[in-house]
């Protein structure tokens, strides 16, 4: 049996059974695909500890999460010791092509191969982490590079970013969604339908904060309930306390009015009837490196209307499955709403090609499989 080493290099520690942990739920359908796969998250000052858990739909296969003890520089996560669990590894996947512990192993590593899954992309409103990225090149590319490795990227964007670096064998893969959370007691999406009604109940679910746009979320409100007596829309999410508690002052003549619902928290469950009961998920995002809420959203059969980002581009045909808009101003976003809700023909036409897309694009388990596929083709390692 192959088997894989995830090694997730940020200095931040995790709860491994916490909601959709990327690196688990990953790890997860690579064992329900066949293979051996195990974990390694920071533990910072922590001791090391071994954390085991089961998989469900296997025959009580199980993960194993090395919570390590570790120290962190500059968003740098550092693992002393790894030498001796990583020797027993067929392959090793490392994440972020910027991470100084990640390059330690795609440039150094002999005889064993190394892959990377990245997720960030240059953007302009991004620039702390594109003066990272200058410096890193600079340091640390400079000195040596590994142009060959196998690459797979979160969105179509990331690919390009990769490829700017040098990088040339690299695939967008994308992001899963670990539903266990979402799905009813057999373990089975229960689906969408098509039903006949104009778009009118609006969701926005994320941070409140100025990187997603939380004013212009009210700013577009506002205008389509000058216009319609029959357009709603509930925010969840939480945010940094001040400016959350600048936006719900704002918020407070939209909720008086009945036109807004806001809601701090929900649980998974709750999600699930929330985005089965809206008509448009609303994400005007200025920079998003997926954007788990768009998955969730679409793998719900919720048609997004959503700014151009990392999620939206790789998720989203626009006009065909969704809407992107690509301007930060509320007449555009007011503009392409109050089509679909005029135009009921142009709303089931979304949902209905939503619904018919393959949803295997949208899980871990779909994610898996086009993995493995690519790394038989690559033949790395035997696989």
């Amino acid at each position: 049996m192959k088997k894989i080493l995830i090694i997730r290099t940020f200095p931040s520690i995790l709860d491994p059974e916490g909601y959709n942990i990327q690196e688990i739920g990953f790890a997860k359908a690579l064992v329900r695909a066949g293979l051996k796969c195990d974990v390694v998250l920071y533990n910072g000052s922590n001791p090391d500890e071994v954390k085991e858990i089961t998989v469900k739909g296997t025959e009580d296969k199980v993960i194993k999460v090395y919570m390590r003890h570790g120290f962190g520089i500059l968003k740098n996560g550092f693992f002393p010791g790894l030498k001796e669990i990583v020797k027993d590894y067929d392959i090793i996947q490392v994440h972020e092509y910027d991470q100084i512990s990640s390059w330690i192993y795609y440039a150094f590593a002999k005889n064993k191969p190394v892959v990377i899954y990245h997720g960030p992309y240059y953007d302009d409103y991004n620039k702390g982490y594109n003066l990272k990225c200058w410096v890193f090149d600079n340091v640390f590319l400079r000195i040596k590079r590994a142009d060959d490795t196998v690459c797979f990227t979160k969105s179509k964007a990331a690919v390009d970013f990769l490829k700017s670096k040098g990088f040339k064998n690299v695939t967008a893969l994308g992001v899963g969604l670990d539903v266990e959370n979402f799905n009813d007691q057999n373990g089975v999406n229960e689906g969408s339908d098509v039903t006949e009604h104009a778009c009118r109940n609006l969701l926005y679910v994320g941070k409140i904060e100025p990187r997603r746009n939380s004013y212009l979320l009210l700013d577009i409100l506002d205008k389509l309930s000058d216009k319609y007596d029959d357009i709603h829309m509930m925010v969840i999410g939480s945010g940094e306390k001040a400016y959350l508690n600048e936006w719900k002052t704002k918020a407070e003549k939209l909720i008086a009015k009945g036109v807004l619902t806001y809601i701090e928290k929900m649980s998974q469950i709750e999600l699930r009837t929330v985005y089965k009961n809206a008509d448009l998920m609303v994400f005007p995002s200025n920079y998003e490196i997926f954007g788990m809420v768009i998955l969730e959203a679409m793998y719900f059969d919720l048609p997004v209307i959503s700014s151009d980002n990392g999620g939206s581009d790789t998720l989203i045909t626009d006009g065909i499955d969704g809407v992107i808009v690509d301007k930060f101003d509320a007449e555009s976003w007011v503009k392409e709403i109050s089509e679909l809700h005029d135009d009921k023909e142009k709303y089931e036409n979304l949902k209905t090609n939503l619904i018919s897309k393959d949803h295997s694009i949208y899980t871990w388990d779909g994610i898996a499989a086009r993995y493995l596929s690519e790394l038989r083709k690559e033949e790395l390692n035997g696989f």
